[in-house]
């Protein structure tokens, strides 16, 4: 039951996180979003922050920032330097949260590894993962939950479309090459789903393994 607390925790409060720090980039490289969206679904709160809207919404599982559209009705392009900039921003700051309730950043690449091998082989190395985090988290939740968002946080930096860390690499490719930004094509972001669905089914296996087990 603790554990489901904590699982629940992380993923409502690590995306609003990531998302603010993500926010703030934006403002500190002298963009101004039209949106920030703490949130999806319904909004419960609106409020004005000079020429950006910040927004509360229902579900705490995600949300964005969405730049003014520009002459040809699509969101403005952002420089490729800042576009790495501010997609590392919010992975980085979820990590930088996670230090002080007990996250090592020396062991940041073991958990990193961690993700991977749980995914090529769910049932024998990812389900007993499961299990013992399942297990630290009853007797330290804080811990245990900063342990999760730092996994989080380092699947979001992997080098995949749809992901920050992809956006990160493109971004630094493409500034140095001196070309300017271009919006992800539904192809590019269809690829990105197709290479993150795998890795996401073979954890949903090492879970469900892992809760079934005696």
């Amino acid at each position: 039951m603790i554990a489901l607390v904590v699982v629940l925790a992380v993923f409502a409060i690590a995306p609003q996180l990531h998302l603010a720090a993500m926010a703030v980039a934006h403002f500190m490289a002298g963009l101004t979003p039209k949106v920030v969206s703490f949130g999806i679904g319904p909004t419960l709160l609106e409020r004005p922050f000079g020429r950006t809207t910040l927004r509360l919404a229902a579900l705490p599982i995600g949300g964005f920032v969405q730049m003014p559209d520009g002459p040809d009705g699509q969101p403005l392009p952002i420089p490729p330097f800042f576009r790495a900039a501010i997609a590392l921003a919010g992975p980085l700051w979820v990590l930088v949260v996670a230090i002080p309730l007990g996250a090592r950043p020396m062991g940041f690449d073991r958990a990193a590894l961690q993700l991977l091998e749980g995914a090529w082989a769910p049932l024998e190395v990812g389900a007993p993962l499961v299990s013992a985090w399942i297990a630290h988290a009853e007797h330290a939740p804080l811990h245990a939950g900063a342990a999760l968002a730092v996994r989080l946080a380092l699947f979001n930096l992997l080098p995949l479309p749809s992901l920050n860390g992809f956006d990160v690499i493109e971004g630094l490719v493409v500034g140095a090459l001196g070309r300017p930004a271009r919006p992800r094509s539904p192809a590019m972001a269809l690829i990105g789903a197709l290479l993150v669905l795998p890795i996401s089914i073979a954890w949903i296996v090492a879970i469900v393994t892992a809760l079934s087990s005696p």
